[in-house]
């Protein structure tokens, strides 16, 4: 069963940048995304319609942080609202998801 972006439920998702062969420092997972190490911090999400909203200027002390549109995502592709395209590849590192 797929999350209403095309994600599969409890599957880790890491984010390329189209034509480079690294990835982002970021994930998602259960249509949230999160950056950092560890402890990794919930930055952003994707609402019902597939859109992408990010946390900008994010810290920790600030947990209520307004998000705002930054792209939209078409089965494991985001576009973001600047252009950039990414891919969503599920990270198949054992003991990941």
């Amino acid at each position: 069963m797929l999350t209403h972006a095309g994600m599969m439920p409890g599957c880790i998702y890491r984010i390329r940048q189209q034509g480079k062969l690294t990835f982002v420092d970021g994930f998602f997972q259960n249509s949230v995304y999160y950056e950092g190490r560890q402890p990794v911090i919930r930055v952003g999400f994707v609402e019902l319609r597939s859109g992408f909203f990010y946390r900008h200027n994010f810290s920790f002390e600030e947990l209520h942080f307004r998000a705002e549109l930054a792209g939209r995502l078409a089965g494991l592709t985001l576009k973001t609202v600047h252009g950039g395209v990414y891919y969503l590849v599920e990270d198949l590192t054992p003991g990941r998801s």
